[in-house]
This record gives structure tokens, C-alpha cells and sequence, in this order.
């Protein structure tokens, strides 16, 4: 399958996907969260800047930004469950074996 997302405002900065769902981050300053049809499902707008990342995390979606925020969001219902200020803006983030890793623009 090939889909076109074409609900974004501005450019898409990171994707994702898993079995069930597939995610994309965006300078628009949010994080959709797409079906396996390609309808969008959610979108988690709660960031400030670019979102960098985006990431399922168990029954979890993560998500980085360049506002400094990491926010953890309910993958069922799209709310908001945790957010963590990193004091950097987050440039870029990978998760392995249950663990995010997180690059800033402070080093």
C-alpha cells in the first residue's frame, strides 16, 4: 500500500508505524495518528513547536519536540497522559528495548 498524508499543515519531520497504526510528527506542531486505511485516527496537538518524533511505546505514543517537551499520549484515545520538560529543544529520538534516547540542540 501507498498513502499520500495530506493532512498536515506544514512539512513532516519523522514517521512511524506499528501493526495496528502509523504515526507522523510535523512542524505544524503536531502528531497524527493514522489507521492502517490511512484515515486519521488522532491528532495529538498539544506542542509548541516542531514535533521531531514520534514513536508507540507499548499501548503508548511518544512524542518529542523542539519546544523541549516529551509527552506520552494514550494510543487508544489520543489524551494526554504525561509530559516532561527537557530544558533543550529535542532534535531528534530513537526508542530501543522499551527506552527512548534523546538528542538535543544542547549536546
Amino acid at each position: 500500500k501507498f498513502f499520500y498524508l495530506d493532512s498536515h499543515h506544514d512539512k513532516i519531520c519523522s514517521l512511524a508505524m506499528n501493526k495496528e497504526t502509523f504515526l507522523s510528527a510535523s512542524k505544524d506542531t503536531t502528531c497524527k495518528v493514522w489507521s492502517k486505511c490511512g484515515e486519521v485516527q488522532h491528532t495529538l496537538g498539544d506542542h509548541t513547536s516542531s514535533v521531531t518524533g514520534a514513536f508507540v511505546l507499548g499501548n503508548r505514543i511518544c512524542t518529542t519536540s523542539y519546544d523541549c517537551k516529551l509527552r506520552m499520549w494514550d494510543t487508544k484515545t489520543g489524551k494526554l497522559e504525561f509530559s516532561q520538560y527537557l530544558f533543550s529543544p529535542i532534535t531528534c529520538a530513537v526508542i530501543f528495548d522499551k527506552t527512548v534516547l534523546i538528542g538535543t540542540d544542547g549536546g
